[in-house]
């Protein structure tokens, strides 16, 4: 949000950017408190808090972030390098450079609650609302801004956005995660009509049906030539195009593992329970690595024995908290005392 730089005399983001220089550059942005407050950086749009899973596509991903070694069999997590992946997001959380949930909670309640205006799609949007400097969206993101700033007349004390946009955040070594692919057609091996269905995927991949498509709300084409601004409007849309993208997917070996034990799901969800309850404050940041590495080496030889079996039971206790964490989020967003 172009206003939120402006007001504070601090430079915009620029293209290039690591994780750690855009966290860095959120710090110096976060300012006031309570309804006043303007925040520095958010991994949503909607809502709050940050995740297990923000965490580790910051840092890489799957495929450089291991949770686990080749064989399935030993725990890799209670490690500097994990270490430095939690404590700079947690960090981050617990300053309120980014927001928390129920920090974003009250925005929407006011927007239909209290019956001084009527609801709008961006209500409890704290980009849109000019309460977080800087988020993280998809191409469709676009779509909404524009949008919004179409619409704006409509809304109630609603006031026109100054935006744009920049690369994503890149990982240490230069590369930027997020791209995904879809609508991929194939044909069956042991298809009819080959020659029928080549000529269907040929049509699909043609150049009129990709200048049909750029005019899609959600996604770009894979034709230079037909990526353009939307609508008219006046933004950096190479943001989006020019970077050295890669998958921090796992590799094929690894998604045979996963197809042959799906029970591993289990110990990436218990990542992510330690990992809120070091964000609460509720344990350490080594603390909760130590625990994720002893009771997931727990968990990985059951999951060997029990490769897809029900071993939810595991991770009860965990599920327990979680949803009692959430229950006095929504209290206190609700206005209501909390108790410890």
């Amino acid at each position: 949000m172009k206003k939120l730089f402006a007001d504070a005399k601090i430079a915009p983001p620029t293209d290039g950017m690591t994780w750690n220089e855009v966290f860095a550059l959120a710090q110096s942005l976060k300012s006031g408190k309570d309804k006043d407050a303007v925040y520095g950086f958010s991994f949503n749009t909607y809502g709050g808090g940050v995740s297990f899973y923000d965490a580790q596509n910051a840092y890489g991903g799957s495929s450089k972030m291991r949770i686990f070694d080749a064989a399935g069999e030993k725990m890799t997590v209670h490690t500097k390098a994990w270490a430095d992946a939690w404590s700079k997001p947690i960090q981050l959380y617990k300053d309120k450079v980014i927001p928390r949930q129920e920090d974003m909670q009250p925005t929407a309640s006011m927007a239909s609650g209290d019956g001084s205006f009527a609801y709008n799609l961006y209500q409890g949007n704290g980009f849109i609302g000019g309460k977080i400097a800087m988020t993280v969206g998809s191409y469709y993101m676009v779509n909404d801004l524009i949008n919004y700033n179409n619409n704006v007349s409509k809304m109630k004390d609603a006031k026109a956005l100054d935006w744009d946009v920049v690369t994503a955040p890149q990982v240490e070594g230069g590369d930027v995660s997020g791209l995904y692919l879809s609508n991929l057609a194939s044909i069956n091996a042991k298809s009819a009509n080959p020659d029928d269905a080549w000529a269907f995927i040929k049509h699909l991949n043609s150049e009129d049906v990709a200048k049909f498509k750029a005019r899609s709300q959600g996604e770009l084409s894979v034709r230079q030539k037909f990526i353009k601004p939307k609508d008219g409007a006046n933004y950096h849309i190479e943001a989006f195009t020019n970077v050295k993208a890669y998958s921090g997917d796992l590799n094929e070996a690894d998604q045979q593992l996963y197809l042959e034990r799906p029970n591993l799901n289990l110990v990436s969800e218990l990542g992510g329970y330690l990992f809120q309850e070091a964000a609460d404050g509720k344990k350490t940041i080594d603390e909760a690595l130590a625990e994720w590495d002893r009771k997931g080496n727990e968990l990985l030889q059951k999951i060997k024995q029990n490769p897809k079996g029900d071993l939810s039971a595991e991770l009860q206790e965990y599920r327990d908290a979680a949803q009692s964490g959430m229950k006095n989020i929504l209290r206190a967003a609700a206005g209501e005392a909390v108790a410890e």
